[in-house]
């Protein structure tokens, strides 16, 4: 993994040794796609960093994007994934749905159930080949391909897009965050909107005090952590988060 740096902010109960050993756990975990929140969790900074991508961009490599809507962390992270299909045949874009940690879900008939509640919701779209089009000419009025906004930071309060693209053999990072204007004219959400199944709609950004929203002990607790942008990806992390 890329990251320079993984810092950890404390703010549980759990002992200040496990989640310095969670740290350096983090900086070792590639991302592998899983709907075990845990392993998820483990390898959120390498989504987000795609690295995955970045490594296997090369001429001739399969047109690939990762487009990831921080939606105030605590309330709303999609992720949707353009791929080919199996066999080359087509596009997918596979669209994961962080969960919010519902204990209503739990269900104790079967082990795995105690994780129910963090597995959110995963849909599969196959797009036509206009539709790959309409979203690569998108990215590319959106500015996904112009130069990275290096030192941008990010933190999990925020409402921002990572998006990455590797299109004929070229590698792309790039990120927007609100308010801004490269946030407000960005041409690819309305497809996205457009393609998921479960027609869930954005978390509206919002100048939110968590305070005020969660109440100070709720807010004092939340998991919370920023990123930095480089010029290829993530340059560095501090706390600790994940969906």
């Amino acid at each position: 993994m890329r990251l320079r740096s993984a810092v950890p902010a404390i703010r549980s109960a759990a002992s200040a040794a496990a989640l310095v050993a969670v740290a350096f756990a983090l900086a070792a975990c590639a991302y592998r796609p899983t709907d075990n929140p845990v392993a998820r969790s483990l390898g959120w900074y390498s989504y987000l960093d795609a690295e995955d991508i970045r490594a296997n961009c090369q001429r001739g490599a399969p047109t690939r994007a990762r487009l990831v809507y921080n939606g105030f962390y605590d309330e709303q992270v999609l992720a949707y994934d353009l791929e080919p299909e199996a066999g080359g045949a087509g596009t997918r874009l596979t669209i994961r749905e962080k969960g919010q940690g519902d204990l209503t879900q739990i269900l104790l008939r079967h082990p795995g159930d105690l994780l129910a509640p963090w597995r959110g919701r995963t849909d599969t779209v196959i797009l036509r080949p206009e539709d790959r089009h309409r979203l690569l000419a998108a990215l590319q009025a959106s500015g996904v391909f112009a130069p990275a906004p290096a030192g941008l930071q990010l933190d999990s309060t925020d409402f921002y897009w990572i998006v990455a693209a590797c299109v004929d053999g070229r590698f792309a990072y790039h990120a927007f965050r609100w308010p801004s204007a490269a946030f407000q004219g960005l041409a690819f959400p309305p497809l996205l909107a457009a393609w998921d199944p479960a027609g869930r709609p954005f978390n509206p950004p919002r100048a939110i005090d968590a305070r005020i929203h969660y109440g100070e002990e709720r807010a004092a607790n939340l998991r919370t952590f920023r990123v930095a942008v480089g010029e290829q990806g993530l340059i560095g992390v501090a706390g600790l988060g994940g969906p």
